[in-house]
């Protein structure tokens, strides 16, 4: 039986690690996110962080976590590494840096905590440089 209890998935530019176990997002992103590309370029690069916090997350030993693109190809997996120590209140983050993305349109983010997905859309918006 599952107890522990996913809170909203952060999608930002950018994470930090801080002192004193504080985390700092840059360029949080509510609904949408715009990324610029060349005229002469296949796809836009961009970096995207993912910050979720689970509560009574004790039970926890393996997470996962998958970007797929709007034709169904993942772009970018990888395992998360779980947190030592008290897990009442953990956070899995990570960021994924210089990711391809080939086209607009609506990307999900699947975190896999156990046998349990939680997951995110969100939407790319490629616009072309003049």
């Amino acid at each position: 039986m599952t107890t522990y209890q996913p809170q909203n998935i952060i999608i930002a530019e950018d994470i930090r690690m801080e002192v004193n176990n504080k985390i700092t997002l840059v360029g949080v992103a509510p609904s949408n996110v715009v990324i610029s590309k060349s005229k002469n370029s296949k796809h836009a690069i961009h970096s995207l962080a993912i910050y979720c916090e689970i509560l009574n997350g004790d039970e926890i030993s393996s997470a996962h976590i998958s970007i797929t693109a709007p034709n169904e190809e993942i772009l970018v997996e990888g395992n998360i590494p779980i947190p030592e120590g008290d897990k009442s209140h953990m956070v899995l983050a990570g960021r994924f840096v210089n990711m391809k993305f080939k086209e607009s349109g609506l990307y999900k983010i699947s975190i896999a905590i156990e046998d349990n997905v939680i997951s995110k859309d969100i939407e790319i918006l490629i616009r072309e440089e003049k």
